[in-house]
């Protein structure tokens, strides 16, 4: 997320996916963007406000467990060490 804008029907899919994973259940939706920032890429103020607050525990980002995470991916650590493998495709019988 955070790559382009979301068109009009792109963030309602998002926030329909979103209301619909959470009735019963709680979600983790992760983003290289941090929240503050969410309104860059979604325009409709109604749909973003919707995605931010979970409609099923009415909790806000605020009251909502954050996990900001810094520091380079995996990945990057091991392709500078030389480490990196890469996957060759196997075929199935």
């Amino acid at each position: 997320m955070g790559m382009r804008k979301f068109t009009a029907t792109e963030a309602q899919d998002l926030c329909e996916i979103i209301e619909e994973r959470s009735i019963d259940k709680s979600i983790a939706f992760t983003s290289q963007l941090p929240v503050s920032h969410w309104s860059e890429v979604i325009s409709d103020t109604v749909i973003f406000d919707a995605i931010r607050i979970d409609s099923s525990t009415r909790r806000s980002p605020s009251t909502s467990p954050a996990l900001p995470i810094a520091g380079q991916s995996q990945k990057t650590c091991l392709k500078e060490k030389g480490r990196v493998r890469t996957l060759k495709p196997r075929l199935r019988r």
